[in-house]
């Protein structure tokens, strides 16, 4: 039983569309941190803002669907910053501090983040947050996960409900009873219970448990 993290990149010679988003939000976040090296010069925190328009808008064309909208939504805020700017002639002290709130792309701006962290990796690399996991699994390829990327839900925890879909698939539970099992097992077990690792009784009768809290026959998964 595979289990899942989005992953960056494919088997091909050529760069896919996924690799070039993960290569270019990299680029772009890069480039945002000299923003301090020039915030006081008005003439070079304007050519700062063009750089920056021009590769948030590249990202907005490109984004993957999981993440599109909010790629959009950063970029809406940065026009409006810009204009603001502009306006001020570049001279930040001179912007109102109420054009400088960004807390309504704090919550886009998290989950792009988040999606870099657990889709831009290289094959062989660990799930992220799982890296001192030994039981952690290696990524799939872009191909298997394209397979399951239309059963996640965006706005859920991608990891745990991709593999709660394939729970689902693999032994044919009801979406409620693979995210229940999810639930109450960690990433760790369930790879180990998948992968035939020695199990000790303590998981075992965690597992067990767990099982019964969703109303899972035992039964059922053994047949499989």
């Amino acid at each position: 039983m595979a289990l899942v993290a989005a992953a960056c990149g494919n088997s091909g010679d050529s760069e896919s569309s996924i690799d070039i988003f993960c290569e270019e939000a990299r680029a772009f976040q890069q480039f945002q941190q000299t923003i301090e090296l020039v915030l006081f010069d008005p003439a070079e925190t304007q050519q700062f803002f063009v750089g920056s328009m021009e590769r948030i808008s590249r990202l907005a064309e490109i984004a993957p669907p999981t993440v599109r909208g909010d790629v959009e939504t950063v970029r809406l805020g940065f026009e409006a910053l810009d204009k603001s700017m502009a306006e001020a002639g570049y001279n930040v002290l001179l912007v109102p501090e109420s054009a400088l709130d960004n807390s309504g792309t704090e919550a886009a701006a998290g989950r792009i983040d988040d999606f870099l962290g657990s889709a831009c990796r290289g094959d062989g690399d660990p799930i992220a947050g799982f890296g001192d996991d030994p039981f952690a699994p290696s990524v799939l390829s872009l191909d298997e996960i394209e397979d399951l990327q239309s059963a996640v839900d965006e706005d859920g925890d991608d990891l745990e409900q991709l593999v709660a879909v394939q729970l689902e698939e693999e032994f044919g539970l009801t979406g409620n009873e693979a995210s229940c099992i999810v639930s109450g097992l960690d990433i760790s077990l369930i790879t180990s219970l998948a992968g035939g690792d020695p199990i000790t009784a303590e998981a075992t009768d965690r597992f067990v448990a767990v099982l019964e809290t969703c109303g899972v026959d035992m039964n059922r998964l053994g047949g499989r």
